[in-house]
């Protein structure tokens, strides 16, 4: 049984050889079965490594992106708050200087601060709302790669061992 190293493949070659080179060449058979399945660990313990890496990777990225998204959106509420309190505040200065002539302008400008308060408001919970509905959407395609890449990894290594596993028993046939 012969490994192809650059296809791997499997390739039974015991039809290939006589009885007695099957014997004289058995310890330098079994040298390289011992030398190829312990290159088939390493390259499973490289790929484990490199698999746990990855979700690392993954994991630091998905941190850094919940990280990011907090930070902007908590910029973003508090420069449109100081905004709202800065015209607010502009607008109250406004009122405590006016006289008597002017309230009915200041009631005005009152009901359309309110407005402005209330589309704000709003505009805010449409954001906060897209903002959560997009990080569900991110969350929700980050755990279908990390499902995908699961799979993945079991039916690699499920080969493996299968191919492991046949040459082991056919070695003991031998």
């Amino acid at each position: 049984m012969v490994i192809n190293s650059s296809i791997g493949s499997l390739h039974d070659d015991s039809d290939d050889l006589s009885s007695s080179q099957a014997s004289s060449q058995t310890p330098s058979h079994r040298s390289w079965t011992v030398d190829k399945i312990a290159s088939l660990q390493s390259d499973t313990d490289t790929t484990k490594a490199r698999l746990d890496d990855l979700k690392k990777s993954v994991d630091t990225q998905i941190s850094s992106l919940q990280t990011n998204l907090k930070a902007d959106l908590t910029t973003q509420i508090s420069a449109l708050r100081s905004m709202v309190e800065l015209k607010i505040d502009k607008v109250e200065s406004k009122i405590d200087k006016a006289d008597s002539k002017v309230e009915s302008k200041i009631d005005k400008v009152e009901s359309k601060i309110d407005t402005f308060q209330t589309e704000m408001r709003y505009s805010l919970s449409e954001l906060r709302a897209e903002l959560d509905k997009k990080m569900l959407g991110h969350s929700m395609e980050l755990k279908q790669h990390e499902v995908r890449l699961i799979w993945r990894v079991f039916f690699a290594v499920s080969v493996v061992l299968i191919f492991i596993i046949s040459y082991l028993l056919i070695l003991y046939r031998l």
